[in-house]
């Protein structure tokens, strides 16, 4: 469910960046014309949360326990259960199309 509601307010991000040449400097720029709402995050139900990086933008939930992890986002289940975010990381145009970072 979670990696959904990112997944919307990251295309919304995406359509965002495409129409003003920019990020949107919080998930509130995007409501109404690209989202109706912003997400709610289900493990704190508070919003979903974005952070601004060097290279584009994380938008991310705090996960299962709870704790944000500052957009840290783990891809193993068995690491999530323990430790880190739900999300998905965006890059900035001409950061786009390197190879995936190793996971530690």
């Amino acid at each position: 469910l979670m990696h959904v509601r990112c997944a919307l307010a990251a295309v919304a991000a995406e359509r965002f960046r495409l129409a003003h040449g920019r990020w949107p400097n919080s998930l509130s720029d995007l409501v109404p014309q690209f989202l109706e709402e912003v997400p709610v995050d289900v493990f704190n139900r508070e919003p979903v949360r974005m952070r601004r990086l060097a290279d584009g933008l994380v938008i991310y939930s705090v996960g299962p326990d709870g704790t944000d992890d500052g957009g840290r986002l783990v891809t193993s289940l068995r690491k999530l259960q323990r430790q880190g975010d739900i999300g998905f990381r965006l890059w900035d145009f001409e950061h786009r199309r390197q190879p995936p970072e190793t996971e530690e």
